[in-house]
């Protein structure tokens, strides 16, 4: 097994964390209610987008969100009214400091870092924004280059810029079908990014559907499963 050298991170629920406060203002809905829903939500998204990405079909992983937190209570008007009033820096305005702590202790450690996230263009804005500045060699978005998760050619992309073998990079997502599913398509070693437990009743399912992948329950375990994998 290849010296892991590089990892590249997924930035919506991995970097950075959603915010249902957002949400809750511009559909008038519950805060609290949001955010006890919102990470079964994501596991649905993603079974979802397993079955655009099957179809070779485009996806729009927020629009899926919005309407799947609100439309039962408040209709399009609300999935709307949250659409057209909220933006990358409004919704994804929350630091996930386990893993800003992680990055920078890999990198401390000589583990270079970049990010390859499906986003509207905003994406190395957000992350200087928010205390990022400096930590990754390279940021790719989508909505700059083009092409998007799982696509494999954006992984390549990423790999290209720093230089680095697919067998020598991990990438870190929370979501199996367009993270665990596109980093397995390019060759790189997958990891499962899944806080809320979601996916550990359905392992041999996801195994088996998007390729082999490692599961992080807590950012805090990264820097010890590189050690792990580099011996």
């Amino acid at each position: 097994m290849e010296t892991v050298k590089v990892i590249f991170f997924d930035v919506g629920n991995t970097l950075m964390n959603f915010n249902y406060g957002t949400v809750a203002m511009l559909s008038g809905m519950n805060q609290a209610q949001l955010s006890e829903q919102g990470p079964a939500r994501w596991k649905q998204i993603n079974s979802e987008l397993a079955e655009a990405h099957r179809r070779g079909k485009l996806h729009d992983a927020f629009r899926m969100l919005i309407h799947s937190l609100v439309y039962a209570e408040t209709g399009l008007a609300g999935v709307e009214a949250v659409i057209n009033g909220s933006d990358t820096f409004s919704l994804w305005n929350s630091t996930n400091d386990e893993a800003h702590q992680a990055v920078k202790a890999l990198r401390s450690q000589g583990v270079r870092a970049g990010v390859i996230s499906n986003t509207d263009g905003t994406v190395q804005t957000l992350l200087d924004r928010h205390g990022w500045m400096g930590l990754f060699e390279v940021v790719i978005d989508s909505g700059v280059v083009g092409m998007q998760k799982p696509d494999p050619r954006i992984f390549e992309m990423a790999l290209a810029r720093v230089g680095v073998n697919a067998n020598e990079a991990l990438y870190v997502g929370d979501l199996p079908s367009v993270d665990v599913q596109g980093a397995n398509d390019a060759g790189l070693r997958a990891v499962l990014y899944d806080p809320y437990d979601l996916y550990q009743e359905d392992l041999e399912h996801l195994v088996a559907t998007h390729g082999p992948f490692h599961r992080l329950t807590d950012m805090r375990q990264l820097s010890p499963l590189v050690r792990l994998l580099n011996g």
